[in-house]
């Protein structure tokens, strides 16, 4: 009826407006949750790389603990560890900034007048976090415990 009254106006049904903006959502969900999964899957490349090569830097001192008495299971824990404690840091580190980020910018970039911070959602992106980096933390400690004690005190 309003379309017949006027004819020149670009006249919608509620009901088009409102598929046309689920569907928006699910597309930039769908972006976003692909993009995450790149990010992750490089970071978690970049954590086994850098482990790796400290794991090689080190053969002569985990090679002495090995010879020491040190269990093949207590050098695994330890390069685990190092892994962990890092990740745990740079996790936390990340949440408090990615939500002082968008407390900040929710105004000025979204002409949100208020934002409400899920506590769940920090939670979990802190534990993909720890998951990221500490998967790639394995091959990286089973191969610490591969390092021939007789080798690495041959080289001192």
């Amino acid at each position: 009826q309003i379309k017949e009254k006027l004819p020149h106006a670009r006249v919608m049904a509620v009901r088009q407006i409102v598929e046309a903006e689920i569907a928006t959502v699910r597309l930039a969900r769908r972006f976003s949750l692909a993009l995450a999964t790149i990010v992750i899957s490089v970071a978690a490349l970049f954590i086994l790389t850098t482990t790796l090569a400290s794991v090689n830097e080190r053969k002569r001192e985990l090679g002495l603990f090995r010879a020491l008495g040190f269990r093949r299971s207590a050098i695994a824990r330890l390069i685990l560890m190092e892994g962990i404690m890092i990740t745990l840091a740079s996790g936390v580190l990340g949440t408090i900034a990615g939500n002082l980020l968008a407390l900040l910018l929710a105004r000025p970039l979204a002409n949100l007048e208020s934002l409400s911070l899920n506590p769940t959602i920090s939670l979990g992106a802190l534990l993909m976090g720890i998951m990221a980096g500490t998967l790639p933390s394995l091959y990286p400690a089973w191969k610490a415990t591969k390092i021939d004690p007789v080798a690495a005190l041959l080289t001192i």
